[in-house]
């Protein structure tokens, strides 16, 4: 099953960021969300934020942390939840 995506600006939403090249940075609630979801071990990334980072019809998942330092990017939704679970295998480890 096919899990319909509705991007923030496809409801009008603005922009949490705009970088001064032009790459407006949205919030990724669903990313976050699985991010900060605890795997079977107990895992979490708490400390984590997803956003898309769009410019024209170019979108990036991209993977920050609290000090706003880019852990991980992806161009689908899927790799992003792959990237994901990398970070909470490494952070048991």
């Amino acid at each position: 099953m096919e899990v319909e995506t509705k991007f923030p600006w496809d409801n009008d939403e603005k922009p949490y960021f705009v970088n001064e090249e032009g790459f407006e940075w949205y919030f990724n609630k669903l990313g976050t969300e699985y991010a900060r979801l605890k795997d079977g071990s107990g895992t979490s990334l708490k400390d984590v934020c997803v956003f898309y980072v769009k410019k024209d019809d170019d979108i990036t998942n991209v993977i920050i942390d609290k000090n706003r330092k880019i852990l991980a990017d992806s161009r689908s939704l899927e790799s992003i939840g792959v990237e994901i679970d990398k970070l909470k295998l490494l952070r048991r480890n």
